[in-house]
């Protein structure tokens, strides 16, 4: 057999003996058909097996025995006639096929000198003598009787074949032969045996009559002389039971007077797979019987459910055998049935094993086991193949026996089965690896492994694989150097002497360890402002650290302590493989993995009970600063039953208390062949005394073997940080708070000193060792991108202020630190870019009125640092982060007398504990307020707030003016307050909240209870557009905002808007309002037109329509649009629309009408056209109407009066849109143009008065009417030309309204509703009335949710009208 393909299969089997998972089985007794486990496997390594048998037979494999018998001379042919000396004959025909050494042959050649040859040639000297040890002969074997230079003495040689087939005896002749020169007679046959291919050699009456000692060389050859089987006789005797086993081809038996061959004396060499047995036992009864033989841990097991044999007698030699080496042990596990009591009856059992082929069991030796007085169910017995036995097969014979333990391998029981198997014994080799340390290096690259072997080696083989596969091409020395690797690799390596390979491959082990893997963050090194930071780290570098590795080599249990109650024959202790127990009945040969190796073990098997069997760690473990653990042990445990464990036990108190983490009650393993186990004990990880133990809990039953014991697990390598090429100022937190002095660690954080930060850039060298002693060094460049103050003069925009040199950018990190000249943003709505602003103790940063500066990331202004933001000028910032240190904010108001109210918002954190009073400290105590918007459930109310409360920037208050203000409203003064605090930044979430409408009546309608004061929380104005549209906000808030002008003077006869009870209230009409759409202002002059962008400082009304929360965020903040204050309108007139940025707005045409009247009285709306409008309410492009100074004015759609009003596009010039008014006494009012755009720059506006009857060109001038006090809804139409009044869609002549209070209703006052149709926005069904014929329609079904309603109402006429509401 080819010495690779068996090297793969025995590595195959010592792999899987090792890993306890060869032809894996259920249970160690399955009932199946004999098997090697696997079928398919059993049978490749049993032909390769064969293989190596035949192609590769050797004669040294042969058995040899002896005995005395008599000798029987035969008449035959003759081969070589009288007077032959040194005669030879060839082709003589055997009359049948033998087998010898692995080739069959049906001739021979029988040489006169006393041997016969096979072949076709004979020796090149015919006259040779020594046909054993002769060097250079011709034939293929030959079998020796009489070696030596004799003669005839008067007799023929002959020869015959006698029996019949197939077993027939080929038998060759001498007799009377003599030594030359020499008297005395030899009679001596060869006999070759049909079938079974023994050889024999009879000696008859031998009788040299001289005291000249002269040596006959005796026994096999093969091919060549170094295989051969001969015998070896030291001193001068008769040769039955004098001779022995020859250790050199040269060895021979001694012939004279005193030494010859006892007449009858037999040899017999058995060929390597013979056995036979020379007795059949049997049984009287088929009661009891062996139920399943199984052979494990061998190099090829076996397996047989046998059952009941018929006459108590099962031979299953025929099966395929167990296999195993010499000096290695078999290990078999047996179990027991009756056709009486059921499975497993306790019976009496022995084994033997013919060791040397005679046919009987009964030499020394043979007898491999016996349960003695003890009879058992079932059991597992081992024995070890003694050394030196030839490679061949072996009868095994079981015998189990139900009555008596006084029985031997042969004759008849009563209660009683006999079993006979093989065992094949098959050949080792003595090359082997006595040495393969692991070789590790640092990082990638080839690696240079190697060995050393036994006495005897001549080359070596390396292999990638374990099993299988070819050898590496040329790697044949001692040493061999892999490729480059990048991962630790095992390769595999065997001895070869010449004439054989190792069995097992030895594994070698390329360990490749981390290198440091040195990691800048960020990948392209940068330094922005002193707290930045590079983060170098080495992280992701691990190693497995073994905290205990005990394998049992050494002396006693190592670094095991034992305990218990245990005695010198059951504590645990070590034992060496091969171990065959010694006590009552358990008697495995127990080999932990190679004969040699050296194990622990305990055992019950002594009839006591309560035994508690411990082994414990002497030492305790820390575990600290691992990410994982796990033991990991091979072991063999049998289980017999009757309550016993074994048990794996962790203390973490050093073992003090003991927790069980693993238990078996179940058989593990087998005697030969252990299996792996691994535990995971990561919930131990992070202790410092961690011991475990395996405790073993038994009465009167088994034992337990463990070995190669494991404690390892993951640690992270740390590294030892250096520098080269520059000072660095390393720690070991991203605060900068610990230097870093070699500390155990694998990040460090860089920091920049004061003069790194003023350069462009620094290099450095970080060099970096692990605790595995690897080293790495990776060269470091850092861009600086910090632009510190200098000073030199005032002013920010002078590059040479800076180090390094240039203005801050939005991507620099600016420092501003004390300086000759503290700096201050110049310029004409400037607006200065930093990524983050630092202001340094002593520093000091001013942004003057109408300047800004856009922060991308935080604002830090510290201790003793001073930084101040004029009136109208702006913070604006990106990230969403915090700001630290105090900032100090000027906001002004527009003009106010004694009695005028503010409303403010705070830009600095509550955290700031800035309050009302720091705010306004002149005002009277009672005069801070903020608005609730609901009151249980009901409408809302101001409520008054102590002058010592922290402003919240989450919600809006009023402050009014300060006592040192003039009562006289003519004199009006600006007020500024400065916020000193931490500026806002970021995410803010605005609590939004809405009644129930608990109080609706008289006054108070279903929106009193919906009103929320809100503010800008930052020191930079925010699109109040982006806010409302934010899709947060949307469904929280409506799209419009109002905004407080205190136009108008506090009057005690005008009614509280909100139904506060104060002396004095201010007029509704003092709200300006914007929104999406547009503006409107709040006095004809000197009012504020708001725009979209609401200042710093600010609050507004916002009308909730749904509990929730709203949101600010940074990307609501505008630039440079911070001077909006209550301030005065300029003459410019914009829309929210032109105010957005540039690109992509939707078409939009506007028109600002005004009802005014010479008393002051005033009121402004919106209407006009947008792409994204409705005829109904839209939110964001329509606002609700607030009230005007004296008169209010708005436009009519069926929902609600409107502020303002988009209508949607197209165009069309015959639209007509509904205005009304309500004026609180008789005067004369002029409504007029304020301000257009779009389409409207050039088409007709005309105005229509119903009363009058009069369409009036409002191009021309403002048209006057006199009215009555009261509301007036039905009397004005805005329209486009002056032809026949339209009817559009949504006109009030089609007389729909839309009724809302606590049920939503649909009123027509001409045509009666036929059909009604209510939708949700998702286009939902909700309510629907069919033939209604009724002019009013209460919706039943429709809830008050605040949700949008459309409704489709078809009237008597056929008129469908479409309506849009909320409700």
């Amino acid at each position: 057999m080819n010495n690779l393909i068996l090297q793969s299969m025995l590595n195959s089997y010592k792999k899987n003996h090792e890993n306890g998972s060869f032809f894996k089985t259920a249970d160690a007794f399955a009932s199946t058909p004999l098997t090697a486990k696997s079928t398919l496997l059993f049978k490749m390594v049993a032909g390769l097996l064969l293989c190596f048998q035949i192609g590769q037979a050797q004669v040294s494999y042969y058995t040899f025995s002896e005995n005395v018998s008599t000798y029987s001379a035969i008449t035959g042919t003759t081969a070589i006639a009288t007077s032959w000396d040194n005669n030879y004959v060839t082709n003589i025909p055997i009359g049948f096929t033998f087998n010898y050494n692995g080739t069959n042959y049906t001739t021979c050649s029988i040489l006169s000198n006393g041997f016969i040859t096979f072949g076709t040639t004979v020796a090149g000297d015919a006259a040779g003598y020594n046909p054993i040890s002769v060097n250079g002969a011709g034939f293929d074997g030959a079998i020796s009787a009489l070696g030596m230079d004799i003669r005839d003495n008067g007799s023929a040689i002959t020869y015959t074949t006698t029996g019949t087939a197939p077993n027939r005896t080929f038998v060759v002749q001498w007799a009377n032969a003599r030594r030359v020169s020499q008297t005395g007679n030899f009679n001596f046959q060869i006999r070759l045996s049909e079938t079974s291919n023994i050889i024999q050699i009879a000696y008859g009456n031998c009788a040299p009559s001289s005291n000249t000692t002269l040596t006959a060389e005796v026994g096999l050859r093969g091919r060549t002389n170094s295989d051969y089987n001969n015998r070896s006789q030291s001193s001068n005797s008769t040769w039955y039971g004098n001779t022995s086993s020859g250790t050199a081809n040269t060895d021979s038996n001694r012939t004279r007077s005193n030494s010859y061959p006892n007449n009858g004396l037999i040899y017999t060499w058995y060929p390597a797979n013979y056995t036979y047995t020379n007795c059949t036992p049997s049984s009287t009864s088929s009661n009891y019987y062996i139920s399943s033989y199984r052979v494990t841990g061998s190099i090829v097991e076996a397996y047989n459910a046998s059952g009941y044999s018929t006459g108590g007698y099962g031979n299953y030699t025929g099966l395929a055998p167990a296999q195993q080496i010499a000096g290695s042990d078999i290990n078999i596990s047996l179990t027991t049935a009756s056709s009486v009591t059921g499975s497993n009856p306790l019976l009496f059992i022995k084994a033997w094993v013919d060791w040397n082929k005679n046919g009987d069991f009964t030499d020394t030796g043979e007898n491999v086991f016996t349960t003695g007085n003890t009879s058992v169910s079932s059991t597992t017995f081992g024995f070890v193949i003694p050394a030196g036995t030839n490679p061949g097969n072996y009868r095994i014979r079981i015998r189990a026996d139900y009555s008596t333990s006084s029985f031997n391998s042969c004759g008849s029981q009563t209660y009683d089965e006999t079993e006979d198997y093989i065992i094949k014994v098959i050949p080792d080799c003595g090359a082997k690896i006595t040495s393969a340390p692991t070789v590790q290096i640092c990082g990638t690259g080839p690696v240079t492994l190697s060995v050393t072997g036994s006495s005897g080696v001549t080359s070596y083989a390396w292999y990638t694989t374990e099993t299988g596969g070819s050898p590496i091409s040329g790697a044949t020395a001692a040493t061999y150097t892999t490729p480059s690797l990048s991962a630790t690799t095992t390769y595999y390596v065997t001895a070869l002497n010449g004439s054989c390979e190792s069995l097992t491959r030895t594994p070698i082990i390329a360990k490749i360890k981390p290198v440091p893997n040195i990691t800048i963050t960020p990948a392209s090194p940068e330094i922005c402002g002193d707290t930045d930071y590079l983060q170098i780290s080495a992280a992701g570098s691990t190693e497995v650290v073994e905290l205990l590795n005990e394998n049992f080599e050494g002396s006693g249990l190592g670094s095991f302590t034992k305990s218990g109650n245990g005695t010198t024959t059951t504590e645990w202790q070590q034992k060496t493989s091969v171990f065959t127990t010694i006590t009552t009945t358990w008697k495995p040969a127990i080999n932990s993995g190679s004969v040699g190796n050296k194990f622990a073990f305990t055992t019950s098997d002594v009839n006591t009970t309560g035994k508690s069997l411990i082994m414990t760690t002497t030492n305790s473990y820390n575990t600290t600063n691992f990410t994982d653990l796990t033991l990991s042990f091979r072991h063999y445990f049998s289980y017999y039953g009757s309550g016993e464990t074994a048990n794996i036990e962790v203390s973490t108190d050093n073992g003090t208390n003991w927790t069980t983490v693993k238990t078996y009650t179940s058989t593990q393993g087998y005697p030969s062949k252990f299996v792996s186990e691994s535990i995971p004990l990561n919930a131990y990880v992070g202790v410092a005394n961690l011991k475990f133990r395996f405790r073993y809990a038994a009465d009167y039953c088994d034992g337990w073997a463990v070995d190669d014991i494991v404690l390892y697990g993951t640690k992270p390598l740390t590294s030892n940080f250096t520098w080269t090429g520059a000072t660095i100022n390393a720690y070991i937190d991203a605060n900068g708070t610990t230097p870093y002095t070699n500390q155990a660690v694998n990040v460090v954080y860089i920091k920049p000193s004061a003069s790194q930060l003023e350069v462009n850039s620094w290099s450095f060298n970080a060099n970096v060792q692990l605790t595995n002693g690897c080293t790495a060094t990776k060269p470091v460049t850092v861009t600086n991108k910090t632009k510190v103050w200098q000073g030199t003069n005032g002013n920010w925009n002078d590059p040479n202020n800076w180090l390094p040199v240039g203005v801050p950018a939005s991507d620099n990190c600016v420092i501003i630190k004390s300086a000759g000249n503290y700096s201050t943003i110049n310029g004409t709505n400037y607006e200065a870019q930093a990524k983050t602003l630092t202001v340094k103790a002593s520093g000091r940063l001013d942004i003057p009125t109408g300047n800004g500066i856009k922060v991308v990331n935080k604002i830090d202004v510290q201790t003793n640092g001073t930084f101040n933001v004029d009136n109208s000028a702006s913070i604006v910032q990106v990230d969403n982060i915090a700001n630290s240190g105090i900032v100090n904010i000027k906001r002004t108001t527009k003009p106010m007398y004694r009695y005028d109210y503010t409303y403010w918002n705070s830009p600095v954190t509550l955290a700031s504990g800035y309050t009302l009073a720091m705010l306004s400290p002149n005002t009277l105590s009672d005069k801070y307020m903020r608005w609730q918007p609901t009151v249980s459930g009901g409408s809302g109310n101001w409520i008054t707030v102590s002058s010592s409360t922290a402003m919240d920037p989450k919600m809006g208050y009023i402050v009014r003016a300060p006592q040192t203000f003039d009562l006289n409203p003519s004199n009006k003064l600006p007020y500024t307050a400065t916020f000193n605090g931490t500026p806002n930044n970021g995410d803010f979430t605005i609590p939004i909240a809405v009644g129930t409408d608990a109080n609706v009546g008289g006054a108070i309608t279903v929106d009193d209870d919906q009103w929320n004061l809100i503010g800008n929380p930052y020191a930079s104005a925010i699109d109040i557009v982006s806010f409302l549209n934010d899709p947060t906000n949307s469904p929280l808030v409506d799209g419009t905002v109002y905004l407080w002008t205190h136009n108008t003077p506090p009057s005690s006869s005008t009614q509280s808007p909100f139904y506060g009870t104060y002396a004095y209230n201010y007029t509704a009409a003092d709200y300006a309002t914007v929104n999406k759409f547009g503006a409107t202002a709040t006095a004809a002059t000197g009012g504020s037109a708001p725009s979209r962008y609401i200042a710093s400082g600010q609050s507004f009304f916002v009308k909730g329509l749904a509990n929730g929360n709203a949101k600010f965020t940074n990307s609501m903040r505008v630039s440079l649009q911070n001077n909006n204050f209550m301030r005065v309108a300029d003459n410019s007139k914009t829309t929210t629309e032109t105010q957005a940025p540039a690109g992509g707005q939707p078409q939009q045409d506007h028109i600002w009408l005004n009802l005014a009247n010479e008393s002051g009285a005033f009121s402004q709306i919106l209407v006009g056209y947008h792409a994204e409008a409705t005829a109904g309410f839209d939110r964001s492009l329509d606002g609700q109407s607030f009230g005007g100074n004296g008169v209010t004015f708005y436009s009519v759609i069926p929902e609600m009066n409107l502020t303002i009003q988009a209508r949607p596009l197209p165009f069309n010039d015959a639209d007509q849109i509904p205005l009304g008014f309500n004026a609180d006494s008789q005067n004369t009012y002029q409504i007029g143009i304020d301000h257009l755009d779009g389409i409207f720059n050039t088409h007709a506006i005309y105005l229509e008065d119903k009363v009058m009857n009069v369409i009036f060109d409002l191009r021309t001038a403002p048209y006057s009417f006199t009215s009555a006090a009261g509301t007036f809804n039905n009397r004005f139409v805005l329209r486009f030309n002056n032809g026949t009044l339209g009817t559009g869609e949504f006109s009030l002549d089609n007389s729909i309204k839309i009724l809302r209070g606590n049920e939503l209703a649909v009123n027509s006052t001409t045509e009666k509703i036929k059909n009604l149709v209510a939708f949700d926005v998702l286009g939902r069904k909700i309510d629907e009335y069919k033939n209604a014929d009724t002019s009013e329609i209460v919706l039943k079904n429709v809830k008050k949710s605040s949700s949008v309603i459309i409704l489709k109402i078809t009237l008597e006429d056929g008129t469908i009208v479409d309506r849009k509401t909320i409700f």
